[in-house]
């Protein structure tokens, strides 16, 4: 395998014959070889714009300490699919990937609001005040956004409980979106929808197998959510909606041209009406979680 790489590192400009061959080559020795080599293959082809696709996914898809050559120098690698790798490896390869020399806002974004939401141990949330439910949680997730925000400056003070009690769940329910939608399968995100929306179980799924996301942004809207929660939970759902910067961009636009108040407003006329929330009660059990084959795609 080293030998191999550094053969294909020292062509000017490898044919695709030869990039196919290197590829054909490290498939079946990829699961055979040490960390430590694979270690030396993804510094190796850290800067080449010529890397076999199929590899340099398998070598993203590794631990932090493996991919970080790759994950902060590869040219090959957009912010779809930098985005793509935190959805699916979370907090440590979005360390990695913010000491990229030009890193998209979203992207530092969403480290910080996963960094933020790892700060705070559970066993504090039975230190606070407010009910368990509401947890601590949701005092860094309002800090994040007073952080992100254009006049953070004149940001002073901590919540004040009043304002701890109108964010609610919203954190609570993040979370468990955040868990289902990086489930290996679909499943868990539709159940996940329909609860946290409290929707009929048919009407989530229909929203989120959608061809276009706008019924989902919707439904993300409806539940205060930020616009980095909302994104991080689209793409970990279905990273291939947001092949090129401008999907992204697209998106956000999409999310911020919405009100909390039209988004409930449409859920609770279109959605709920007519439906019950008795029929929630229809959910599938998770042990049929296994039964669901769309699975995620990098």
């Amino acid at each position: 395998m080293r030998a191999a790489v550094s053969a294909f590192a020292s062509l000017t400009r490898p044919s695709r014959r030869e990039i196919r061959q290197l590829d054909q080559l490290a498939a079946p020795l990829f699961d055979k070889v040490p960390a430590e080599t694979l270690r030396y293959v993804a510094a190796v082809l850290s800067e080449s714009r010529y890397t076999p696709p199929a590899l340099l996914a398998r070598l993203c898809d590794q631990s932090a300490d493996i991919a970080a050559p790759l994950l902060i120098r590869s040219p090959l690698l957009g912010d779809a699919a930098l985005l793509g790798l935190i959805a699916r490896h979370g907090l440590t390869h979005a360390r990695v990937i913010k000491r990229r020399p030009r890193v998209h806002p979203t992207i530092i974004q969403v480290g910080r609001l996963l960094e933020t939401t790892a700060a705070r141990p559970p066993e504090q949330v039975a230190q606070t005040p407010v009910p368990a439910s509401r947890g601590l949680a949701d005092l860094a997730r309002h800090r994040l956004l007073q952080t992100m925000s254009d006049n953070e400056n004149a940001a002073t003070g901590a919540l004040s409980p009043d304002n701890q009690a109108d964010e609610g769940h919203d954190d609570e329910r993040f979370r468990k979106l955040r868990a289902a939608a990086l489930a290996e399968n679909r499943e868990p995100f539709f159940r996940a929808l329909a609860e946290t929306v409290s929707l009929p179980y048919d009407t989530a799924r229909m929203i989120a197998r959608a061809r276009t996301y706008d019924d989902l942004l919707v439904a993300l809207r409806s539940l205060d959510l930020s616009e980095e929660q909302a994104f991080l939970l689209a793409c970990a759902a279905s990273p291939w909606r947001f092949p090129q910067r401008r999907n992204i961009r697209l998106f956000l636009e999409k999310f911020r041209s919405i009100s909390r108040e039209a988004a409930r407003a449409r859920v609770d006329s279109d959605w709920r009406d007519g439906a019950g929330r008795s029929d929630r009660a229809a959910l599938p059990p998770a042990e049929n979680d296994a039964g669901v084959t769309a699975a995620l795609r990098a």
